[in-house]
């Protein structure tokens, strides 16, 4: 039960980064927290972002093999520890005064890709890396009993994960949202990091069960598991077979996460779709016309306040972004979708922006116009395209405590219409359009005052009234450490008036310096333009508060 072909060039995960010419003649560099898990990337410093014993890793840096990648055999045992002749890339790890050569399977200036071996002991652990006969100073990082890292089709560690649907006949296909499994169906979900196997990891593989500690969620809820172990096809690849929940409801995004121990994997998706076919009607309109056009612009008032540092007090940040692409079928499939009512998935982000967590699937951009104009009850705002082609303006306030005011509240009550004057031009121009909306009453975040201090272990209920009854709400939580963090975020219907968040999403929260919880309303209202196939204006309402993570 695999799907060897879309796992089997999993090692070009990162060839869209640039190669370094003329390594050869300098000393490998091994960048300081630049060793991670090959499917989850997950950061140096994250609670799940030990390199688990048997697992596959990436190393980051430079000089660190040929300018000409070189990639071992997959299917030729024993898995070489030397890519590239007595001059090539070799690589070796110690732990606790146990040093092992490592299976390469992959190697080029900037990155190798190799399996941690089996007997590398827990804990404390150095890499280096030798090429031209030349090592690498040791870069420290932790070697932990399991920490599983899921595959995505992506291959960026979010989005849709790689799974296999299992028919009753034992025939396998990729779970895809036009492919989506059935409540019932056995499902094979691939990854890396279960745990140490007793022999020589680079012999070959060995089948059987690793790990009896693991669980699965799928949507939230716990699954039934039939098999964790290694795949029957790669040294470090394991397949865990679980079974879709009877009661699972139709999603093109349905969150999957495996939690071993104490650790959380992070979080890929799956769809289910209980009569077959496409997961919902949008999926199956791409997959008759063969790409989607979309245009997205939101309206954003976050409303924080501050207990840091010994300072307190509250601010306001409205603002305005829009975005406008396309995507073709197999785009549109890897890409990261929309969260699903009901559930809870978790990301990484870069900077200190909790609600960041951007699609790593990058869309055609099309041409909406110079800029977007908003006009609303304080006077008229004018978005300007940036670079990349999406818009955004800071309407009021500042994004964070500290920062550069960009003036009085602007997001007040009543109604907001925005334009794109003539529209764009060219062969992905958008027409011009005109959308307008109410902002809803405000949602009020019943036990804001309640929630300080949050144990990531135990389940967290937040309750709230108010809002747009025919909205959602986003619950939405997150920890930065100097230059990235971790965020969670929920999805609920706002007539449910609750939610509880389960501590699996919780878990990979780092305890850093700014953390924030945020309860938002969300109200969506379609809008359409020549050149789009759909358009969606939303306006979003967040209540949030520093809190602490333990």
């Amino acid at each position: 039960m695999i799907y060897h072909s879309q796992m089997r060039s999993f090692c070009n995960l990162a060839l869209g980064i640039a190669l370094l010419a003329g390594a050869a003649a300098a000393q490998p560099v091994v960048s300081s927290g630049g060793i991670l898990n090959a499917a989850s990337y997950s950061l140096s410093g994250l609670p799940n972002s030990g390199i688990a014993q048997g697992s596959i890793f990436i190393a980051y840096g430079t000089g660190l093999g040929p300018a000409v990648p070189i990639e071992a055999s997959e299917a030729e045992f024993p898995i070489p520890t030397v890519l590239g002749g007595s001059t090539g890339t070799s690589a070796s790890v110690t732990a606790s005064q146990v040093t092992a050569a490592v299976p390469l399977l992959y190697a080029s200036s900037n990155f190798i890709v190799g399996v941690l071996p089996s007997k590398v002991p827990v804990g404390n652990g150095v890499l280096t890396v030798t090429f031209n006969g030349r090592t690498s100073a040791p870069t420290t990082f932790r070697v932990a009993k399991s920490s599983v890292g899921l595959f995505s089709r992506s291959t960026s560690g979010i989005g849709p994960g790689i799974l296999q649907n299992v028919s009753p006949t034992g025939a396998v296909a990729l779970n895809t949202v036009i492919n989506p499994a059935r409540p019932g169906q056995p499902m094979i979900l691939w990854g890396t990091g279960l745990g140490p196997i007793d022999q020589d990891d680079s012999l070959g593989v060995v089948v059987g069960t690793i790990s009896s500690n693991t669980e699965v969620y799928v949507g939230n809820k716990s699954v039934p598991v039939i098999y964790t172990g290694r795949s029957g096809c790669c040294i470090g690849k394991d397949q865990i077979v679980f079974t879709v929940p009877e009661d699972a409801l139709d999603g093109c995004h349905v969150p999957v996460v495996v939690k071993t121990g104490n650790v959380a994997s992070n979080y890929v998706s799956m769809a289910i779709a209980r009569g077959g076919g496409a997961c919902d009607a949008g999926t199956a309109a791409v997959q008759t016309a063969g790409a989607v056009k979309f245009g997205q612009i939101s309206l954003t008032r976050i409303i924080t306040e501050v207990s840091l540092f010994g300072l307190t007090g509250q601010f306001t940040s409205d603002s305005s972004s829009g975005s406008f692409g396309k995507y073709d079928l197999a785009r549109y499939t890897a890409s990261q979708g929309n969260y699903e009512v009901g559930y809870c998935t978790s990301y990484l982000f870069k900077g200190t922006d909790y609600l960041g967590g951007a699609d790593p699937v990058a869309a055609d951009t099309l041409d909406a116009g110079a800029a977007l104009n908003i006009t609303g009850p304080k006077g008229a705002k004018k978005l300007n395209k940036g670079t990349d082609g999406s818009y955004f303006l800071q309407l009021a306030g500042a994004p964070l405590p500290g920062g550069t005011s960009a003036g009085p509240d602007y997001l007040d009550a009543g109604t907001y219409t925005i334009d794109n004057g003539t529209g764009g031009t060219g062969a992905n121009a958008v027409g011009p359009f005109t959308a307008s909306i109410k902002l809803p009453p405000a949602l009020k975040w019943e036990n804001k005052d309640s929630v300080k201090v949050i144990d990531r272990s135990q389940n967290l209920e937040v309750t709230w009234s108010g809002g747009d009854p025919n909205g959602f709400v986003n619950i939405v939580g997150g920890s930065a450490l100097s230059t990235f963090g971790a965020a969670f975020v929920c999805r609920e219907k706002t007539s449910a008036g609750r939610f509880t968040i389960p501590s699996v999403a919780m878990l990979n929260i780092p305890l850093g310096d700014l953390s924030v919880l945020s309860v938002g309303g969300i109200s969506p209202v379609k809008f359409t333009a020549a050149g789009l196939d759909t358009g969606t204006l939303t306006s979003y309402g967040n209540s949030a508060k520093t809190v602490t993570f333990q």
